[in-house]
């Protein structure tokens, strides 16, 4: 078998690969998880869970952020599958009152990266940081 492929292609393919090979699985699902659908809902979502004292029910996610419950399945599963939020399953399988989500320390280190990538910007909008200075 002949192989009609040139050193240099062979060497850009490596260089593509090595590249993509670069970013962690997990960032790459981050992003996804954030990319598809309703932007501005997932973040708010991942707000209300940031603000929680304890874990919360789909009902009172939707009812604090206003969402939509036939929508907030589609967006739990995203975040979920991004790594930056955990259900915990509840005592009746498949009922959404029980268990609950709560943001991950991978969430909220993603978040937290975020804010202070853009720190000037947001602390001209709140007058000081995330920690209080």
């Amino acid at each position: 078998m002949n192989d009609t492929t040139s050193p240099s292609d062979k060497e850009e393919k490596e260089e593509e690969l090595d590249y993509l090979d670069i970013v962690p699985r997990e960032i790459e699902l981050s992003v996804e998880a954030l990319g598809k659908g309703d932007t501005s809902t997932k973040f708010a979502v991942l707000m209300v869970l940031l603000q929680a004292d304890e874990w919360l029910t789909e009902p009172e996610i939707a009812e604090k952020d206003g969402i939509d419950n036939d929508d907030i399945d589609t967006l739990l599963d995203d975040l979920q599958r991004g790594g930056l939020i955990s259900r915990k399953v509840g005592e009746r399988f498949g009922d959404p009152t029980t268990g609950g989500y709560v943001i991950t320390t991978y969430g909220e280190r993603l978040l937290d990266g975020l804010y202070r990538s853009t720190q000037p910007k947001f602390t001209k909008m709140v007058g000081g940081d995330r920690n209080g200075e």
